[in-house]
């Protein structure tokens, strides 16, 4: 997977240019003043052959948003890495392509290694949290117990060296009758930032947090086991509604 250097055109690429989203201007400064190579990972970038024909204006472009390294040059990858397919680099402070890609692709194992990280454990305190909330709903005869934790590690984890972690897991009882399982699943699932099952005798309810990754509140929501097209938000009656469901 070695890196070869592009050949640099003069034809111009402003009007491309123009239409990339500022995030995109954004992170490209940020790494390439940082580390001294960019890798679009976002796809918005034009091809590798585009910016190199037009590579004169896409040094200008990144120099007007703030980078202050260089000269610019592209590496084509021979092999595709993580969806890469070219890096961007700073030829005075990285002498060679091969280099380039050592540097970016250890730099991408780190960020992915924190950013995982921070997830899993985002996850488990919003699990723990919500223990608490469901506890103060409880009616005074009925009570909560702790089962052994479940252990979650995901693909996304492995991929990135994240040890795993434990998912607390809990039962709701009615003196020694036990109603409800509250099972974690998982974290890292399409369409929800973190699943568990509802889990009693007879029924199931799967409860999902709709809000974004790391947003900070999150945002529990139920999928009745007869429709789970429509989704139900999780609050003191709705949590009951549940509850009486399965007495």
């Amino acid at each position: 997977m070695v890196a070869s250097l592009v050949k640099a055109g003069t034809g111009s690429i402003t009007g491309e240019l123009s239409a990339l989203p500022d995030n995109t201007w954004t992170k490209a400064v940020t790494r390439l003043n940082g580390i001294g190579v960019f890798a679009d990972e976002h796809r918005k970038l034009p091809v590798s052959s585009t910016l190199s024909y037009g590579l004169s204006d896409f040094e200008n472009a990144l120099r007007s948003k703030g980078y202050k390294g260089g000269r610019i040059a592209i590496a084509d990858l021979d092999e595709p890495i993580e969806g890469i397919s070219f890096l961007i680099f700073d030829s005075d402070r990285i002498g060679d392509p091969r280099s380039a890609q050592a540097i970016w692709y250890r730099e991408y194992l780190d960020r992915w290694h924190a950013r995982v990280q921070e997830r899993v454990q985002d996850w488990i305190s919003r699990l723990e949290k919500l223990k608490v909330i469901i506890s103060g709903w409880l009616p005074e005869n009925m009570s909560i117990r702790d089962r052994s934790p479940t252990r979650l590690h995901e693909e996304l984890m492995a991929r990135f060296n994240v040890p795993p972690a434990n998912m607390p897991t809990f039962e709701i009882y009615r003196g020694p009758q036990r109603i409800m399982r509250v099972q974690p699943k998982g974290l890292f699932v399409i369409g929800a930032n973190g699943r568990l099952d509802l889990v009693t005798a007879t029924k199931s309810w799967i409860l999902v947090d709709r809000a974004e990754p790391l947003s900070g509140e999150p945002d529990w929501n139920y999928y009745a086991p007869d429709d789970r097209q429509k989704p139900t938000k999780l609050d003191k009656n709705s949590f009951l509604n549940v509850l009486s469901q399965s007495l």
